[in-house]
């Protein structure tokens, strides 16, 4: 499992590698919905729901961005294996205040952060 960000919301980083991979993998990226584990949350290993999310303010005054994660992935069978995010998670996760980041709030991020090492992980969590 792959996880390709924006780090801090801005630039193309995430546009243009996509634009690379979907050739490659002869498939294009699809948005994950509500059935994904990686927003639905695998309650029975540590998942959480992130069906509605946060951003920073800053992203949905720019962007629009409201409640709903904006992720897609390429997919091999039905899994997630190359997971795409143009909003930051990386900084709202480590907990960054700074103006002008495009991304999802902390408690957000972490909850997708989460629910992403659960779903690559493939079984079930060790206690």
């Amino acid at each position: 499992t792959i996880l390709i960000e924006n780090v801090g919301g801005r630039g193309t980083f995430t546009s243009r590698l996509e634009e690379q991979l979907t050739p490659v993998l002869g498939t294009a990226a699809v948005g994950l919905g509500p059935a994904s584990h990686i927003l639905n949350g695998d309650r029975d290993r540590g998942g959480v729901n992130a069906k509605a999310v946060s951003y920073r303010r800053h992203a949905v005054i720019r962007l629009g961005l409201r409640n709903r994660p904006n992720l897609a992935a390429y997919l091999v069978g039905d899994r997630p294996a190359v997971i795409l995010s143009h909003e930051d998670m990386s900084l709202g996760a480590m907990g960054v205040r700074q103006d002008g980041i495009l991304g999802y709030s902390r408690n957000a991020a972490r909850a997708l952060l989460n629910n992403i090492v659960i779903a690559a992980h493939g079984q079930p969590m060790k206690q």
